[in-house]
């Protein structure tokens, strides 16, 4: 269960067989103190929340959070194959997981920069809703186009703005990549209404 599509998925699967290569002590370690690829997931979803907790003037403790979050990410598939628990059940905890990094990312920079509440919180929904809606064509096995991910990039974004002690950045961003999503959330939606069942 992902969000890749056919050509996507291959060089996913190559990236992902290095990354497990990387990871491969960390992930051994924790498999031996038995720890769940779930409980990686929600560990990062503490960081990142942690992170989002932190006031503009602390926007490299942010930072540190938000790296650390992307290695419970980085972590979590890796530790699921290695201890055989992979399922459809643990794929949802690690997209919920992944997306909800995005959405409180849009709540830090409304509370903390003072961003544009529209721009951010739609930018937040649209690009979730459209990471689901690409899970919904996979399951139903529905052709879709290739969609940029820029969760990362939000992040990176959100620390500039959070060093700037400036919501610019961080708005203008929000409003590009809404319009973007948007279009490709209207998209995917009729491919799945046309599918024939």
């Amino acid at each position: 269960m992902d969000y890749f599509n056919k050509g996507e998925a291959e060089k996913q699967a190559a990236f992902a067989a290095k990354r497990d290569l990387i990871f491969r002590p960390l992930v051994r370690f924790l498999a031996r103190k038995g720890v769940t690829p779930t409980a990686i997931s929600l560990v990062g979803v503490l960081f990142a929340s942690f992170a989002v907790a932190m006031p503009a003037a602390l926007w490299e403790v942010a930072a540190g959070g938000f790296l650390l979050y992307v290695l419970m990410d980085a972590v979590d598939g890796p530790l699921a194959r290695q201890t055989r628990a992979d399922s459809h059940g643990g794929s949802l905890v690690d997209i919920f997981a992944d997306q909800f990094g995005v959405v409180l990312v849009a709540l830090g920079a409304i509370w903390w920069l003072d961003a544009s509440i529209l721009a951010n919180v739609m930018f937040a929904f649209f690009y979730s809703h459209t990471i689901y809606l690409m899970v919904i064509c996979n399951l139903l096995l529905v052709p879709m186009p290739y969609v940029l991910r820029v969760k990362y990039l939000y992040f990176i974004v959100y620390i500039c703005s959070l060093y700037a002690q400036s919501n610019l950045p961080i708005n203008i961003f929000a409003i590009i990549f809404l319009a973007y999503y948007l279009v490709y959330f209207v998209i995917l939606f009729r491919q799945v209404l046309k599918r024939k069942p």
